[in-house]
């Protein structure tokens, strides 16, 4: 078994905390995939999160009308395997390909830019080869 720590995701663009309006779960609780935990009210909206994993509520993060920061631990819960402790707040390895490739498609970009020479593709190439 391990824990999993779902963190307070960013809900809103310029918010730093949330208002916790109401729980649907309590520890000991089983929840599974995208089952409703939570109410978070911030000044922009309220938002009904969802349990990113199944398992067992271990901890919550406070009591209704609670102020809980963007990124700090809303809700902790108890999972099989080896999800481990900092799994966060559910951002893959998909999120990192796509980070990788933009990076990859950027460096190409100032390489083509910076060596504005007879070799572009020469350089192209190089650029290309060390994003793969």
């Amino acid at each position: 078994m391990a824990l999993f720590t779902f963190k307070l995701p960013d809900i809103g663009e310029g918010i730093s905390e949330a208002e916790i309006v109401g729980w649907h779960i309590k520890v000991g609780d089983r929840v599974d995939e995208d089952q409703p935990i939570a109410d978070m009210m911030t000044d922009k909206a309220t938002v009904e999160m969802e349990s990113p994993v199944a398992g067992v509520v271990v901890r919550l993060a406070g009591e209704p009308g609670d102020q809980v920061p963007i990124g700090s631990m809303l809700v902790e819960i108890e999972v099989e395997g080896e999800t481990g402790a900092g799994a966060g707040t559910g951002a893959g390895a998909g999120y990192l390909v796509v980070v990788f490739v933009f990076f990859c498609y950027v460096y190409v970009y100032v390489c083509v830019c910076i060596c504005m020479c007879p070799s572009v593709r020469a350089c192209v190439f190089v650029c290309v080869c060390v994003c793969m």
